[in-house]
């Protein structure tokens, strides 16, 4: 089991979901993620836990490197940066470059995650955090109504784009990020 995973069973793991967004460009991938957690403590011990395992170093091998990105506009939001270390600069033989933002936050025992990855330069940082906030506002809005829907059991935890996942108890639908050539 990852350190992901067990940390997250730590922290109160009940259920998650993921969609992966189709992509409006060639070579980008982005995702949106929610898990329910048993507590709304639990859920930010979650947030804490990936935060911190976004801040490191995504490759042994690769020249690509994490830093913190700031995102205003979602209440106790961390963010992710990771990106090659000399902009587009090849890297000599470790593969592909690529670049992430990803944005993390909490409302009450939910843990929401988005996540973008591309080539170096494909998607601008303010593109990102304003689909970010779309997809923070469309979850405030619904948060209530996935609270109350019904639960379809569990199954035993798998690793769907890093998050541990059972069947959950719900589907949020989420506010599509689009992305322009």
């Amino acid at each position: 089991m990852s350190q992901a995973i067990a940390a997250i069973d730590r922290a109160g793991f009940e259920a998650a979901a993921g969609q992966l967004l189709a992509p409006v460009v060639v070579d980008l991938t982005a995702y949106s993620e929610v898990a329910k957690f048993d507590s709304d403590s639990g859920a930010s011990k979650a947030l804490d836990d990936l935060h911190a395992q976004d801040l490191l170093r995504p490759c042994s091998s690769c020249g690509v490197i994490a830093r913190p990105l700031v995102v205003s506009g979602i209440p106790n939001a961390k963010g992710a940066h990771q990106a090659p270390r000399t902009g587009k600069a090849s890297l000599s033989g470790a593969g592909q470059p690529f670049e992430r933002y990803v944005v993390e936050f909490t409302i009450g025992p939910y843990l929401f995650l988005g996540k973008v990855t591309g080539q170096p330069g494909l998607v601008p940082a303010g593109l990102f955090t304003g689909g970010m906030k779309s997809f923070y506002e469309y979850a405030r809005k619904h948060s209530q109504q996935v609270s109350r829907a019904p639960t379809l059991g569990s199954r035993r935890p798998s690793v769907v784009t890093g998050v541990a996942c059972k069947v959950p108890p719900t589907l949020l639908t989420t506010a599509t990020m689009r992305v322009r050539a």
